[in-house]
Formats: C-alpha cells, sequence, structure tokens
C-alpha cells in the first residue's frame, strides 16, 4: 500500500510541475504575441 500511495503521490506531482511549466510557456509565449502585435 505505502509504495502505491508514494507512485500516486508522485505521479501527481510530476503532473502539477508539467502542467506548471506548460501553463507557464503558455503565457510567456502569449503574452510575447501580445507585445509583437
Amino acid at each position: 500500500m505505502d509504495l502505491t500511495i508514494g507512485a500516486l503521490i508522485f505521479l501527481i506531482v510530476v503532473w502539477v510541475v508539467v502542467l506548471g511549466a506548460v501553463g507557464i510557456s503558455m503565457k510567456m509565449i502569449l503574452s510575447k504575441d501580445k507585445k509583437n502585435k
């Protein structure tokens, strides 16, 4: 049980980091596009 719970927490953390990085990169791209226009 402990291993499965740890794995789930690890996957959740990875997903949060990945989604956060994607969100930040998208915001940066959108801000750059707005500045260029």
